[in-house]
């Protein structure tokens, strides 16, 4: 508890659960402890350090990252305590920054979140809701064509206009063959 709140120190995805639960009908108590007396970023980096079940993913790490960032903590010292490189926390910054609706395309995986961050490295002249159109046009467009498949690289370099360099001497060597 702090300042006459309750905060959650473990147990994310057990909460999400019985959130759910209660959505739909089910009387759920849930045990607590009020445990020793922490700070909101102490206990944010207690439960990545902690977590010894399924993995953060991207999004969620990236949720963390920005709460951190949100109080202040240094991009680099939030490395030091994670145990992560500084490049992977500005990273993490980035994607946290993203609109809603690109974020939870990235956590339904119809897009990763390298070849998010892979496009906000090629294409730094858009502004992020422009990225954010362009990609979410190209999702909507694959699942119209009934794909249904994740947007990968070769997508993106489509829509971009760049060819694959090796993939048109291939093509060249092998329309000179015949």
């Amino acid at each position: 508890m702090d300042k006459g709140q309750y905060f959650l120190k473990a147990g994310h995805r057990r909460l999400q659960a019985a959130l759910i639960l209660v959505e739909q009908g089910v009387t759920i108590l849930v045990p607590f402890s009020s445990g020793k007396k922490c700070t909101m970023e102490e206990m944010l980096i207690e439960s990545y350090l902690s977590n010894d079940g399924k993995r953060f993913n991207a999004m969620e790490e990236a949720s963390l990252v920005g709460k951190l960032l949100k109080y202040g903590i240094k991009p680099a010292d939030i490395a030091k305590r994670l145990g992560r490189t500084a490049s992977h926390i500005s990273n993490l910054g980035k994607l946290n920054s993203l609109p809603t609706k690109l974020k939870d395309k990235i956590t339904s995986n119809e897009i990763t979140s390298t070849l998010v961050l892979d496009i906000m490295r090629d294409t730094y002249n858009l502004s992020i809701d422009d990225l954010s159109d362009l990609i979410l046009n190209m999702i909507k467009e694959k699942s119209l064509d009934g794909s249904n498949k994740k947007i990968t690289k070769r997508d993106v370099d489509k829509v971009a206009g760049k060819t694959n360099s090796f993939s048109a001497v291939k093509k060249a060597l092998k329309l000179s063959a015949v």
